[in-house]
């Protein structure tokens, strides 16, 4: 809940999200009828498997739609996308920008709560989602033109804070040496075991939030 908005799925009927981008999809082969939309949040691993994506919708002579929401940051993926018509959104864009609906904030702010007060769970969970976004997106730099390290660990920061917890997350010297971040500024350096039980390698993935409540997702919505 911390990477989109709850009242976007009052506007859509059947739908998949996408917001793991590291695992093979889990639904290859299997047609799901009537989904009426396909929403994808963050960059896809490459132009195929957001165009096998879009595939789930539209299905049997029906009507779909696919949005796909990125971060300013993310955008230059928009460039691999040629001969694709996928237009900016601005009613989705707007929607991602408004203030949350009191009752799904308040439940956001439940589920920071027990992570700020230690929910083993929950804890756990979002140590994980850190490490594993920075995994997948220090293996993204490239596509992203994203030059230096300590920006992508600055977002990574942001999104360790907007998901409750106090302080990024640990991260082994052996796994910091492995993730090529020694020297990096902001990487916050602990012990191996308790980094071990936290890292999700490359096989997850997180998105990074606005630390304004009220605006949980700053980036843009595309539409195919």
């Amino acid at each position: 809940v911390t990477f989109s908005h709850p009242c976007l799925f009052t506007y859509i009927h059947t739908y998949i999200l996408y917001k793991d981008l590291t695992q093979r999809d889990f639904m290859a082969g299997v047609d799901y009828p009537n989904v009426s939309h396909v929403i994808q949040f963050g960059l896809p691993e490459s132009r195929e498997q957001y165009i096998h994506r879009l595939g789930r919708t539209g299905r049997g002579g029906t009507e779909g739609k696919g949005w796909l929401v990125l971060s300013e940051w993310e955008s230059l993926f928009l460039q691999e996308l040629k001969g694709v018509q996928i237009p900016v959104n601005n009613e989705l864009r707007d929607l991602l920008s408004s203030p949350i609906q009191t009752e799904s904030l308040e439940l956001i702010d439940e589920v920071r709560r027990r992570i700020r007060s230690g929910d083993a769970v929950l804890s756990k969970s979002a140590k994980t989602a850190y490490q594993a976004f920075l995994g997948y997106y220090l293996g993204q730099m490239k596509r992203m033109q994203m030059k230096r390290k300590e920006t992508l660990v600055d977002i990574a920061n942001n999104f360790a804070d907007s998901a409750g917890l106090y302080e990024p997350p640990t991260i082994s010297k052996m796994l910091i040496g492995k993730m090529g971040l020694k020297g990096v500024a902001g990487v916050n350096v602990g012990s191996g075991m308790e980094s071990r039980e936290s890292h999700g390698g490359r096989n997850g993935r997180g998105h990074s939030s606005n630390n304004d409540r009220s605006r949980p997702n700053s980036g843009r919505g595309y539409q195919r």
